[in-house]
């Protein structure tokens, strides 16, 4: 069978929740992502055809959805601090959103944030049976901490090729999606606000695979509309006001997320 896992970090809108929901409640085959959810997050009982699952331990802003037809794929799910760990009958998954190590207001925090997005790595990639991790990474995809084995040790490759002996590593699939032929828009999952470079968009948003699934990889990509809208409907991106921080120099009024949601689909 085919399953889609989408991701996507939807900024505490209730109203882009509500979006997503309508979209799973319309579709079979999904898992779906998300990180920033609202404070008391829950599915109305206009929502029949999800199945959101009892998850111990302590909320962290994130949550896992999945359509109903899939409910056995499903095992039990658990909170860890800074991810959510979900048990399924062909592996374990993560959902991520780690720490912004450059969003902070002195080189202490930095480091901090640094020795924090080490320290949650290592324990994700400690899961037993793990497969997937999909998320908010906070880095891009040529960042070092993400295809390097040092301090923050994703060690997240390009393809089985560059494969070191050491199997304890992921495939990349999106570092295809930053790939542009000449004259073509950059392509990201959300704008780029620390750093200053001509591409102002970066893929922050991702899926790692185990490289023994590689095969198994269908279709991987950005989601740009839930149903018939975009998601830069959805977000509100057309309005202007100058009350949030700006955005290569532009004020963005937001009614939803910076970002744009992620999917993966696999054979299973």
């Amino acid at each position: 069978m085919k399953i889609t896992i989408v991701s996507y970090n939807i900024s505490k809108s209730l109203y882009l929740q509500q979006a997503v929901e309508k979209y799973l409640n319309s579709k079979n085959d999904r898992i779906v992502f998300l990180q920033e959810v609202p404070k008391n997050f829950s599915i109305g009982s206009g929502s029949p055809n999800i199945f959101v699952p009892q998850i111990s331990g302590t909320p962290n802003g994130t949550v896992v959805m999945f359509s109903k037809n899939i409910t056995k794929f499903f095992t039990k799910a658990e909170y860890r601090k800074g991810f959510l760990v979900v048990r399924t009958k062909y592996g374990t998954f993560a959902n991520v959103h780690m720490p912004n190590m450059y969003m902070r207001n002195s080189p202490d925090e930095i480091d901090r944030a640094k020795i924090e997005y080490a320290q949650i790595v290592k324990k994700v990639k400690s899961l037993r049976n793990l497969k997937i991790v999909g998320g908010d990474f906070n880095l891009n995809v040529f960042d070092s901490c993400m295809g390097s084995a040092g301090e923050c040790m994703w060690t997240a490759k390009r393809s089985v090729k560059e494969k070191p002996r050491d199997y304890d590593i992921f495939i990349n699939p999106f570092w295809s999606v930053m790939y542009l032929k000449k004259n073509e828009t950059p392509v990201g999952t959300t704008e780029d606000t620390h750093h200053t470079s001509v591409v102002s968009k970066v893929v922050y948003d991702q899926f790692l695979i185990k490289p023994d699934m590689v095969n198994d990889i269908y279709s991987y990509g950005i989601i740009d509309r839930l149903g018939r809208t975009s998601i830069k409907q959805l977000s509100g991106w057309a309005r202007l006001a100058k009350k949030n921080s700006p955005i290569n120099g532009v004020y963005y009024d937001f009614d939803g997320s910076y970002h744009f949601p992620v999917y993966i689909t696999l054979k299973f």
